[in-house]
């Protein structure tokens, strides 16, 4: 994105309806971020031309402190023993552009094989949520059974990680990679620095835990503690025939979570629709001979 235009000297014209010369986006910057700061508006309005850096020989330094930075990016990534590229495309044909780079390939090893393993579990999950006809209370299920494993795996970490710490000795002997403790100092603010002198207890105190606990805490974030909400909206969607009785139980949960939306009607209205959905769905099984609906947009286009 170029920085200069065709009129990029002299004060920097702040308001926007007067704002009919190109002043090039750097000082267009400047001047919508100075309309709502008010130090850098005095500042940008206050006495002196050559306390401002915002001359052209600024803007030309800051284009070249850009080179500067992105060269040393590539230089780096060029001499990094690992890299990835990610590409993200929009609408408007706008594409950016993400590198990561790792200077440390045996913790690109040791995060491949503890990936492998944790998402290894997480998988039927995936799967389960996934699916065109997925049932949310048994997903739910599922992800309490796969909390449950992971925390009796976490409890004995020690010996979770000796096994997985063997397939990483063995995939960096194959490819000449020497997995090396890391120099550590007496105190360190700002990186792991555990005190510990065994390789294997380093590299499960500093990568295999805190991703293991990271995993976990992200599982019961995203489904222990909306289990009523998740019930509540299966709610919506009728279960066997034989269950057909019980059907609204969880509507109570739903509508109680969001009773402060503005766009709801009330809980009565609610119900009142809720119970008339019902009666639909039961006229339509038992007198009719249609089927339930099995997931959300059959339901969608009988719901009227």
């Amino acid at each position: 994105m170029p920085l200069r235009a065709h009129r990029d000297n002299g004060p920097v014209n702040i308001k926007l309806k007067d704002d009919k010369i190109n002043q090039g986006n750097f000082r267009a910057v400047l001047a919508y971020r100075a309309r709502a700061d008010g130090n850098l508006k005095q500042m940008l309005r206050g006495e002196g031309q050559r306390n401002k850096y915002i001359s052209p020989g600024i803007q030309n330094d800051i284009a070249a402190s850009g080179k500067a930075i992105i060269d040393d990016i590539v230089c780096r990534i060029n001499k990094a023993k690992a890299f990835s590229i990610l590409a993200d495309e929009t609408a408007d044909i706008s594409i950016s552009i993400g590198v990561k780079y790792y200077d440390c390939i045996e913790k690109v090893i040791l995060a491949i094989i503890i990936v492998q393993h944790l998402f290894s579990y997480g998988l039927p999950l995936s799967k389960s949520l996934q699916s065109k006809n997925i049932d949310v209370i048994a997903a739910l299920h599922q992800a309490c059974n796969l909390t449950t494993v992971l925390e009796k795996m976490r409890a004995a970490a020690d010996l979770e990680f000796k096994k997985l710490f063997r397939k990483v000795q063995n995939l960096a002997s194959d490819h000449d990679v020497d997995i090396q403790l890391p120099r550590l100092v007496n105190k360190q603010c700002h990186g792991a620095n555990p005190k510990v002198n065994d390789l294997e207890e380093y590299y499960r105190i500093t990568v295999f835990m805190l991703f293991f606990d990271s995993f976990l805490r992200t599982l019961m974030e995203r489904f222990q503690a909306h289990r009523n909400l998740f019930s509540g909206f299966s709610s919506l969607l009728p279960p066997s025939h034989e269950k057909l009785q019980t059907w609204t139980d969880g509507l109570d949960s739903l509508i109680t979570y969001y009773e402060q939306d503005d766009m709801l009607e009330g809980k009565t209205a609610l119900q009142a629709k809720f119970h008339l959905w019902y009666q639909t769905i039961e006229t339509d099984f038992v007198k009719n001979k249609i089927c339930l609906p099995s997931n959300s947009v059959e339901a969608l286009t009988r719901c009227n």
